[in-house]
């Protein structure tokens, strides 16, 4: 396969005629004395006006050729001996499944891609993502794309690694050009030929859902819906939220073009799933729901030592996010005892005497739970540790004395030598509070007051199609092909001038003509 980068300095072939031109014309004759002028009559003069007019010098061929050299190089001529194979990206991002005259942008895509795949000369097409490198597809046996794998989107960064466009094929990229990122991707990469598509414009989308307990009406759950328009014109929208079809509360909303709503509402006793839909659906319908699963959102069943104080006792029982059961049934067990030993997190209080506190605690910064929690010497009483800390155990809260909160190393045990049932400190707003953040501590996520959230990037709701240019990556594409051809040209082009000096040379010395 041979083309041109710079074609258009081809034009300086018309040179040639001129070098041959310059070339029929020489030097006016010299004068020569002569004993007799009678003797040369017979000779016929050629003079024209000082020149004479004579065949061509055989050197204007040679620099002729020089002229043909240079200016084939300054066109940037490439050469690729691996020609037969053709690798089409597909974009395949969501923006691609807008349906488009009842199908999606994808497989009319596909449907286009076809009959340019029919006409090409290549002996292997390969079909890759954009999104998703790893998800490919070749033709058929019976020369038809396989649309199968192209059914959802794919997800996936946009990264471009040259590696992955390598030289030995050629690459054309399907695409709607709706996407920012896959326009960046595209800019970077060597595409040879764009297939563009999409004409629709018009995208209502879901964006974000977000739930959490309501912090006003215990059982009920406070929710937060975004609804957008990506689209170029203002629209009207149905939202329905809710848990079921048959039980949703609806909203009729009207959204300006580029224009973002947050819609809030309160549902009653948690469920496992809930569900937010727009309708009429639009053009991109893969936006129009959401959905988001609530298990998190249910009470933790913990498992609390009979030996506990009853102050503690009460504080558990009081928290939104845990429910009392048997051991067997916990997640979590607080301990106060030797006693419920098991396989679960657990929470230990270490009994034994206790004495007050000669300096404040202070959280240390891996204990983010406990960052912002505010405790006075007076208000606690501490015991002795059982088993000294060890180097590696992370302590979460002390004082001057040493270590109140730790967790042993390679375990999922917290263990305290507060005093629990010291009155100066279960009367305290900070005593819930500190229960609350240990407990997150070992769980390793929210439980007081978890906000669950499912969102989409809005970019990925725009469907409103652009057009991705070729220019550039075209010229990189063929720059990874070429062969050096450029480079033997020039090469050849200064030998031959070198061989034309060395005669310019001769001639002037006499001792040869050019």
């Amino acid at each position: 396969m041979f083309g041109l980068l710079e074609a258009w300095w081809l034009l300086g072939l018309a040179l040639i005629p001129l070098v041959w031109w310059l070339h029929r014309w020489q030097a006016p004759l010299g004068q020569v004395r002569v004993s007799a002028l009678f003797l040369w009559q017979g000779i016929g003069s050629s003079e024209t006006h000082g020149r004479e007019r004579r065949s061509p010098d055989p050197a204007w061929l040679r620099r002729a050729v020089i002229v043909a050299l240079i200016v084939a190089a300054l066109a940037q001529p490439w050469w690729s001996g691996q020609d037969r194979h053709v690798t089409v990206w597909i974009d395949d991002g969501p923006s691609m499944y807008t349906l488009e005259n009842r199908q999606s942008r994808l497989q009319d895509g596909l449907d286009k891609l076809q009959p340019l795949l029919a006409k090409h000369s290549a002996e292997k097409f390969l079909l890759r993502s954009v999104h998703d490198p790893a998800r490919q597809s070749t033709l058929t046996a019976s020369g038809t794309v396989d649309a199968g794998i192209w059914e959802e989107p794919a997800g996936g960064s946009l990264v471009f690694r040259p590696a992955m466009l390598s030289s030995d094929s050629e690459h054309w990229l399907l695409s709607d050009g709706a996407s920012a990122s896959t326009r960046r991707w595209a800019s970077r990469a060597p595409f040879s030929r764009v297939i563009s598509i999409g004409t629709r414009t018009e995208n209502a989308a879901i964006t974000r859902l977000a739930v959490r307990r309501d912090a006003q009406f215990a059982g009920r759950l406070a929710v937060l819906v975004d609804v957008a328009n990506r689209g170029t014109v203002s629209t009207r929208r149905e939202l329905r939220v809710g848990p079921s079809p048959g039980a949703e509360q609806v909203f009729n909303i009207e959204l300006a073009a580029g224009e973002l709503q947050q819609i809030e509402l309160t549902l009653d006793t948690p469920h496992e799933t809930l569900h937010a839909r727009l309708l009429p659906n639009d053009a991109l319908i893969i936006d129009d729901e959401i959905s988001l699963d609530l298990d998190r959102l249910l009470p933790i069943t913990a498992a609390i030592d009979p030996a506990c104080p009853a102050a503690l006792d009460a504080a558990l029982q009081a928290h939104p996010g845990l429910r009392t059961g048997s051991n067997g049934q916990a997640l979590l067990a607080i301990r106060c005892s030797d006693a419920m030993r098991g396989d679960i997190p657990q929470i230990l209080f270490h009994p034994g005497p206790a004495e007050l506190l000669t300096s404040a605690p202070v959280a240390l910064p891996r204990a983010q739970p406990l960052q912002d929690l505010y405790l006075q010497a007076e208000w606690i009483q501490a015991r002795s540790w059982p088993r000294p800390p060890a180097i590696n155990d992370a302590v979460l809260l002390r004082n001057d004395a040493g270590p109140l909160i730790l967790q042993r190393a390679s375990t999922d045990t917290l263990e305290s030598v507060i005093d629990p049932g010291f009155r100066p400190l279960t009367e305290q707003p900070a005593f819930p509070v500190l229960l609350a953040g240990m407990i997150n501590t070992v769980l390793q996520r929210d439980v007081l007051d978890p906000v669950l959230t499912v969102q989409r990037d809005p970019a990925d709701t725009d469907i409103i199609p652009r057009v991705i240019g070729t220019q550039g990556g075209q010229q990189a594409a063929l720059r990874l092909n070429r062969f050096g051809v450029m480079d033997w040209l020039v090469a050849l082009a200064l030998l031959l001038l070198m061989l034309d000096a060395a005669r310019l040379i001769q001639a002037a010395r006499g001792t040869g003509h050019a």
